[in-house]
């Protein structure tokens, strides 16, 4: 009987079994579970070597694994990023709480210096609205400011900001991307999507290999904290990746973390395989991933791609008609997906609103016919306002259906009483209805 390196005794065990049972005592090898059950179930695992931890009646059970998630970009805005949610991840309750805290951190900082914040949710303040241009010059009149928005598809920029990337009132859009304008064409300072957020952040001071090392080091601390033992990247760039390489060298990941390569942002030649799961160092703690795209934003930025329009509208989006758009039109989005899933690779399409995930499955039961395979099990990211129908067709074609449950639980009441509307909103990440 191969013995045990470790087993962990007068515990309260969370099995995770059928029965959810509750053990005392659990036996490992390395990374395997030996055994679980009581005293007597587990000590003939026990052997001279053997290292008992007595837990104490602390409770135990298996680490999370986190399948929608930004790792690094997580560790980067916690470390570098003026923290500016709102209630109740931060103590963001109103405009003054946000103008309080860009204060202090201007503070004694060098006129010219950016300021990127992170955090920012304009339906979760007081004022329910976002600031003005003039509101956000008056806040840092001598400094380029960058408010990133929760949904991480909108930001909000100060003129001094616009000035640095030489964006002006006669930019154009962006292909997927948008500088929001007034009735009188001038910006608004609300940028939409990353098409357009990244013009605005490439004048600002660059993330090196040493930040992009210190992120690693953060959100391993913070993940590893919360007990995630498993983590996706959802989007890793060319720099991403290769500072994940230089991480692991160094032994700084604490926790497995699954990459998956940003369509357009990611050098293919660096991908040894193009197999979702394939381990990519030898001890398991970096992973393939799928390829990720994304269709269309979010709906708490009206960027979300619906069919319907939503159910109310700021004064910024005058057409009672908004439904959001589409980041690709539809016949290039089966073009890409066709050419991934030809290649062998797993897709994932970020797509929030039913029109989005209807042009996702479009693309994807275009490509299956195009280049029949077998369990290719592509991905909805999120997959939010999915409709009866698109299950049927998701069941059909194989599709994984990956639902951001904390859509429900942070946006749930607004998605009810601004976005969506009571019926729409009622039926956002139907886990129940994919059963």
């Amino acid at each position: 009987m191969q013995q045990a390196t470790h087993i962990y005794r007068n515990g309260t065990i969370l099995t995770m079994d059928s029965r959810c049972s509750i053990v005392s005592c659990l036996a490992v090898s390395g990374e395997t579970i030996l055994a679980v059950g009581s005293e007597a179930e587990v000590a003939p695992f026990q052997g001279p070597e053997t290292r008992i931890v007595d837990l104490g009646g602390r409770f135990m059970m298996p680490g999370f694994y986190d399948c929608h998630s930004h790792f690094m970009r997580a560790g980067m805005y916690n470390k570098y990023y003026l923290d500016v949610n709102s209630h109740p991840i931060g103590d963001v309750r109103t405009h003054g709480d946000i103008r309080r805290k860009v204060r202090e951190a201007l503070s004694g900082m060098p006129a010219g210096e950016w300021l990127l914040c992170a955090g920012y949710d304009d339906t979760a303040v007081a004022e329910e609205r976002h600031f003005t241009l003039a509101e956000l010059d008056a806040m840092a009149p001598d400094h380029p400011l960058f408010l990133r928005h929760i949904s991480g598809h909108l930001a909000l920029c100060n003129s001094k900001a616009f000035e640095a990337a030489g964006i002006t009132d006669e930019t154009l859009n962006p292909s997927g991307g948008v500088f929001r304008h007034d009735g009188n064409g001038r910006l608004t300072g609300l940028v939409e999507e990353p098409a357009a957020m990244e013009m605005v952040l490439a004048a600002s001071p660059q993330m090196t290999e040493e930040k992009w090392l210190g992120a690693v080091e953060r959100a391993t601390d913070d993940y590893v904290a919360k007990g995630v033992t498993t983590a996706h990247d959802g989007g890793v760039t060319t720099a991403m990746w290769k500072n994940y390489m230089t991480a692991h060298k160094r032994g700084m990941l604490k926790n497995r973390v699954q990459l998956l390569p940003k369509h357009g942002w990611f050098d293919f030649s660096l991908a040894p395989t193009v197999q979702c799961g394939t381990p990519l160092t030898k001890d398991g703690l970096l992973s393939m991933g799928a390829v990720k795209l994304f269709q269309d934003g979010s709906l708490q930025g009206y960027t979300g791609y619906l069919s319907n329009p939503y159910h109310s509208l700021p004064d910024a989006i005058s057409d009672g008609s908004w439904r959001g758009y589409p980041i690709y039109n539809p016949r290039e989005l089966v073009n890409i997906g066709t050419r991934y899933h030809e290649e062998g690779w797993q897709v994932a399409i970020h797509g929030n609103g039913d029109a989005g995930i209807e042009d996702i499955l479009n693309a994807f039961e275009e490509a299956q016919k195009a280049y029949p395979r077998a369990n290719a099990r592509h991905i909805i990211i999120h997959c939010q306002t999915v409709r009866e129908d698109q299950l049927d067709r998701i069941e059909r074609l194989g599709v994984v259906p990956s639902f951001f449950t904390v859509h429900t639980y942070y946006w749930g009441d607004r998605h009810r009483d601004i976005f969506l509307g009571k019926a729409r909103a009622s039926r956002i990440d139907p886990l129940r209805s994919a059963l």
